[in-house]
Order: structure tokens, then sequence, then C-alpha cells
């Protein structure tokens, strides 16, 4: 009886984790008058590769401060094809006179983000004298 269960269950099993890794694409709602007020800030885009752009690019950029005086920075980016894709990204932090302020570890942070989904890439400054920032994303192979 045990057996018969274990052969019926491992094709459910699989039927389950094949059909939610087949997610491909986010249909979203959201409020139109919102309750919230955005920090926009105007940015600087470099464009080397069209393709990722379209697969991660970038609609806006808030930026906002912690109670503690930390720069905190969220920046939208959206996949406006139908394909699931996967990508890094890396935020770099510069201080008043531009200086970049020295990671000991500067790491990638991988994500992945679905056909027609935006998502939010988050950052918060690494000390309070960084007060600008890059973010670099590159597209996973």
């Amino acid at each position: 009886m045990k057996t018969g269960l274990k052969f019926l269950l491992l094709p459910a099993l699989c039927l389950a984790a094949w059909s939610c890794s087949r997610v491909t694409a986010v249909n979203t709602t959201e409020p139109t008058n919102k309750m919230y007020n955005k920090q926009m800030i105007g940015d600087k885009r470099v464009i080397i590769d069209d393709s990722l752009n379209a697969k991660v690019g970038v609609v806006g950029v808030n930026e906002g401060a912690t109670p503690d005086g930390f720069c905190r920075i969220q920046v939208e980016v959206a996949n406006s094809t139908t394909s699931n894709y996967n990508f890094r990204y890396m935020f770099e932090w510069f201080d008043p006179s531009g200086m970049l302020i020295h990671n000991d570890t500067p790491t990638y942070s991988s994500q992945r983000i679905l056909g027609g989904e935006s998502k939010m890439l988050v950052a918060l400054a690494p000390n309070k004298t960084a007060k600008d920032f890059r973010l670099k994303i590159v597209g996973e192979k």
C-alpha cells in the first residue's frame, strides 16, 4: 500500500513543481490614487545592450532616507517581454566629492523577473556620507 502511494505522489509532486516553474507572465492591479508620495529623481542611463534593456529596463528611481540619515534608493525595473529573465545587479555608492566608497565584498545580487513584471531593486547606503549611487545590471547567460 505504501509503495503504491509513493508512485501516485511522485507524479503529482513533479506536475506541481513543473507548473510552478512555468509561470511566464504577471498581471497586476494597484490603486489609481496612491496614498504615498514618491521622491522621484532624474537619472542618466547608459544602455549598451538593447535586448537586456527590454528584459530589465529602468522605469524610475525613487530616493529617500532612513530616520538615521542613511540614503535609501529604490529603482523600479520592468520586463517588457513575455519571457522570464534572470539577471544580476549591484549598487555602487559615492561620497559627496564623487569618490567611490570602497566595498570589501562587491557582489552582484541575483534576481528573476517574469514576463511583463515590474519589481523594485532596493539599496541602503553603507554609511551616512554616501550621497550618490550607480546601479549596474547584467544579464545571465
